[in-house]
């Protein structure tokens, strides 16, 4: 009979992505090889975190899809030959709106490799 002793396991399930908010439990995968002697033997060890990374979409992109969206509301307005009606005062309230952050999601894989003893 074998025994292995994985002391990093541990050490691991302790550091600051395993502890953080919206990362998954640490995984424990074990890979085992069987010899021409029949005896068991650890080939591979590793634990697998997937974290979860909030991350702020630049104004960039935002930007785009508006501007877009607004040309095309212009050009049907200026087809049709009509002329938007707004006061100088809606048109300043407008580009004084404040756009809320947006946030895009990514899981974040983290895979650390053990050495069996």
């Amino acid at each position: 009979m074998a025994t292995y002793i994985l002391d990093e396991i541990t050490d691991i399930g302790k550091n600051e992505i395993a502890v953080k908010e919206g990362s998954t439990k640490p995984k424990l995968t074990l890979k085992f090889e069987l010899n021409r002697s029949h005896l068991l033997s650890i080939e591979k060890a590793e634990i697998k975190i997937d974290e979860l990374v909030r991350t702020e979409v630049p104004k960039n992109k935002n930007f785009k899809s508006n501007s877009t969206e607004k040309s095309e509301g212009s050009l049907e307005a200026s087809a049709e030959g009509k002329e938007t009606e707004k006061t100088q005062d809606e048109k300043v309230g407008e580009e004084a709106v404040v756009e809320e952050p947006v946030f895009e999601e990514k899981v974040v894989p983290h895979v650390y490799p053990l050495v069996a003893n």
